[in-house]
């Protein structure tokens, strides 16, 4: 009796064809499958594979495992594709523009930075920037049109009422999520716009929002 591809039963015994082993009961087939480093095993469909690539063209192309995350332990299965890929974004991840995984959150929310369109418009001139901080960049060069440059862009974030909170007494820029130091303005933005647990800080309503509000009206073309 075959128990599917390279697996059978004569009556008797059990046996593994892939390495002419036999066992006596079911259990213990399938227990040498499981954990034999001599071929490849899938538990939800109880078959057997030949090579790593041999399993991963059956995950690819069974429909049992259509919307099933194999990168988790337990396997968890999804109704729609939808689904499947909402969870390895948020558990796995994954980047959902280009499908490339990452360690952790914050290394994927820097790489996501490489596909942001440019759609923010200088407040000096017509040039287009993917961040603030990338625009903050180009003013405090001076290669603006507008003239501004980075004495211009320190006074502003002097003169804004919300300076205590990222200016120290010593007049360095400073974070206010974590004290991290930086020597210019668009450091500071560059930062909470790639660390997680700093991006709070330019929501609506927070300090260095209220920043980004103040240098636009004061910046001008």
């Amino acid at each position: 009796m075959s128990l599917g591809p390279h697996l059978y039963y004569d009556g008797e015994d059990y046996e593994c064809l892939l390495c002419d082993r036999r066992f006596e009961t079911e259990k213990a087939l399938y227990d040498h499958c499981r954990y034999t480093s001599r071929h490849e095993w899938c538990e939800t469909c109880m078959r057997v594979f030949v090579s790593t690539t041999a399993k991963n063209q059956h995950l690819f192309f069974s429909p049992v495992h259509s919307h099933i995350c194999t990168l988790c332990a337990s396997r968890p299965r999804f109704d729609t594709a939808w689904e499947l890929k909402a969870h390895r974004v948020d558990h796995h991840n994954l980047c959902d523009i280009c499908g490339t995984y990452f360690d952790n959150e914050n290394d994927l929310r820097m790489h996501q930075q490489r596909h942001q369109a440019r759609n923010l418009q200088c407040y000096g001139c017509y040039q287009y920037f993917k961040t603030f901080s990338g625009m903050l960049i180009h003013l405090e060069s001076g290669s603006c049109p507008s003239g501004t440059d980075i004495d211009d862009i320190n006074h502003l974030a002097r003169q804004c009422y919300q300076s205590r909170k990222y200016i120290d007494i010593d007049g360095d820029y400073i974070c206010p999520g974590c004290d991290k130091f930086c020597s210019k303005l668009s450091g500071l933005f560059q930062h909470v716009e790639d660390s997680l647990d700093c991006s709070y800080l330019k929501e609506k309503g927070q300090c260095l929002a209220k920043l980004e509000y103040y240098i636009s009206w004061n910046v001008r073309r």
